[in-house]
């Protein structure tokens, strides 16, 4: 069987310099983070897939954020001072 692809959730994320958070600076379109409709930029990445993302760097993040074709992720997220969690 072919390999399986290796696919991101949608998501462009950025550092903020201030507070070091981790935040989506633009959703994709047409993948699954724009088609969930649950993310907004803005929104601060808190965990993915249970593990805290503090300290991490920007790329190892991204990493977390990529998986084969057909798997799941699931972010934690902050927006404001609401917490919410998606699986994608």
């Amino acid at each position: 069987p072919p390999p399986l692809k290796r696919v991101g959730l949608g998501l462009a994320l950025e550092r903020s310099n201030d507070d070091r958070t981790t935040y989506v600076s633009e959703i994709i379109p047409q993948f699954a983070a724009a088609l969930s409709g649950q993310f907004l930029v803005g929104d601060v990445v808190m965990a993915v897939d249970q593990e805290p993302v503090d300290g991490y760097e920007l790329d190892a993040i991204k990493q977390l954020t990529i998986g084969e074709e057909g798997s799941f992720c699931t972010l934690q997220m902050l927006r404001g001072n609401q917490y919410y969690a998606v699986t994608l």
